[in-house]
């Protein structure tokens, strides 16, 4: 039970108004740390689920490069060349977004951890003289 819940003193002295203002605002914040820590469990799923939709897109269009050409009995060799090169241009550009999110979150779970500051990712080149005089900020 929170300390703010036990009674302190004599009431006949204190302010009951003021006692119920605490109790009030610590409602108020609890329920805001809640919804942080909430927002928080979404944002690692949603970045995981993220992820893995682009590696499944990847594997997707890798599959389609290794489909027999046969099966598209109207195209020429050229056409059938074209549409490997696309599959494997579009594996490729999904497995580069994949590892572009990796190395982006990589450092969210110490952000989290360490429980506040101003983060900036590690391959966000900022110069230094942007930031306001007196500010913490986390520069990776």
């Amino acid at each position: 039970m929170s300390w703010i819940w036990m009674r302190l003193g004599d009431l006949e002295h204190e302010n009951e108004y003021l006692q119920d203002d605490l109790r009030i605002e610590w409602c108020k914040s609890k329920a805001r740390a809640d919804r942080w820590q909430e927002e928080v469990l979404l944002l690692r799923e949603e970045m995981t689920r993220v992820s893995r939709f682009f590696q499944t897109r990847e594997r997707e269009w890798k599959a389609l490069a290794e489909i027999n050409i046969s099966i598209y009995r109207y195209d020429d060799e050229a056409t059938a060349q074209g549409r490997r090169a696309y599959a494997l241009q579009q594996a490729g550009m999904y497995r580069a977004m994949a590892v572009y999110c990796e190395g982006y979150w990589c450092l969210v779970d110490t952000f989290i951890a360490q429980g506040g500051g101003v983060v900036i990712p590690y391959h966000i080149n900022m110069n230094t003289d942007d930031l306001d005089n007196g500010e913490t900020d986390v520069l990776y």
